[in-house]
């Protein structure tokens, strides 16, 4: 654990310690996406508005992959349904490095990553019920997020993604104090139950996914912030905005959680949500679960097909003079982009490691 997350949240040092060891247990992700991931965000914070020629690179190489073009495909059919072009017209890797931000690439990355590997170690039946949870927290988290620029649809996906990643790794370690803890959280009407899971396990999810996304690539700092925004309940928002913005995430989470109209806390203006906007993001609550847009986290090579996604398979017609796209790019690394990454990181972006990371069936 860094030094940046040893903070006064409420949480004892010891439960720090348990919540890595449990983030440990489900492996570690390959060096080509942490890298990635790492880039992608240094990206951002230098220009929100625009991928460096590097991260346009390899997030290019990454949409290659059949698997995470339905992800993203259904992904954006469900929360980006205005940025989906027509059946004629192409919605590739071009269209995609124009929809979502470096920060949104990075944290998708790393949770549909993670997502895939935690399946190789859980419980078929109990994966399934923890991917309903993070489907339906990441969705709200996403949709409210894009409709405040202030907080951003990135951060909404990681703020309402954390504990239920961090419920993987219980799963792994408890099946059976974890099917308790699944009934007890049901007939109780909660998401999670804290206070549970300390009894359990001696953590709570939410620190553990955030030793997960540490792990996957994402900075200390950066989730100090958001642990302190998401982990006290205090009705003043702090002064740091990144802090605040995950603070105001989360107090509209819990009220579109309860079909509220408001939350109960007095937020600064930037941090309200139309009422045009918040019938929109409560709309998506009614939406079907086993939806394929809905549930686009579980979605594979299969469920794409000139049919059910004609867009992935229109042929860009290019003129003589046109400037090549972001998609077709060389099949090696050129060498003054693979400087960009460590060599180990390079060597990992083949084919086949990303073909078996993300192959696993969860159909």
């Amino acid at each position: 654990m860094g030094d940046e997350l040893k903070f006064d949240g409420g949480f004892t040092v010891e439960s720090w310690e348990y919540a890595t060891a449990f983030s440990e247990s489900l492996g570690t992700l390959p060096t080509s996406v942490t890298s990635v991931v790492r880039l992608l965000l240094s990206d951002f914070e230098k220009n929100p508005a625009e991928l460096s020629e590097y991260g346009r690179f390899f997030v290019s190489r990454f949409l290659k992959s059949k698997t995470l073009q339905a992800a993203y495909y259904y992904l954006s059919r469900h929360l980006k349904p205005e940025h989906v072009p027509p059946p004629e017209e192409p919605f590739g890797a071009p269209e995609l490095l124009k929809i979502f931000s470096g920060e949104d690439h990075a944290y998708l990355l790393s949770i549909i990553f993670f997502h895939r590997q935690a399946k190789k170690y859980c419980d078929n039946t109990l994966f399934h019920s923890v991917t309903g949870m993070l489907q339906k927290g990441i969705n709200l988290g996403g949709a409210i997020g894009d409709k405040l620029p202030s907080v951003g649809f990135g951060t909404g996906l990681l703020c309402g993604s954390l504990q239920f990643l961090g419920l993987f790794s219980f799963v792994r370690h408890d099946p059976d104090g974890f099917t308790k803890y699944l009934k007890h959280v049901r007939s109780n009407g909660h998401s999670v139950d804290w206070e549970v899971e300390f009894e359990l396990w001696q953590c709570n999810s939410l620190q553990v996914g955030i030793m997960i996304m540490q792990r996957a690539g994402l900075g200390a700092a950066r989730l100090s912030k958001l642990m302190r925004g998401l982990g006290t309940r205090s009705p003043i928002l702090p002064h740091d905005p990144f802090e605040s913005a995950c603070r105001a995430l989360d107090l509209w989470y819990q009220c579109v959680s309860h079909k509220r109209t408001i939350p109960a806390v007095p937020l600064p203006p930037k941090f309200y949500i139309s009422s045009k906007d918040l019938e929109s993001v409560l709309g998506l609550l009614n939406k079907p679960a086993s939806h394929r847009e809905t549930s686009w986290l579980m979605r594979t090579k299969g469920d794409i097909n000139s049919k059910e996604t004609p867009q992935l398979f229109v042929e860009r017609l290019l003129q003589p003079e046109a400037p090549q796209p972001l998609s077709a790019e060389p099949a090696e690394i050129p060498a003054e982009l693979g400087s960009a990454l460590p060599q180990d990181a390079v060597d990992s972006l083949s084919e086949k490691l990303l073909q078996d990371i993300l192959s696993v069936d969860i159909d």
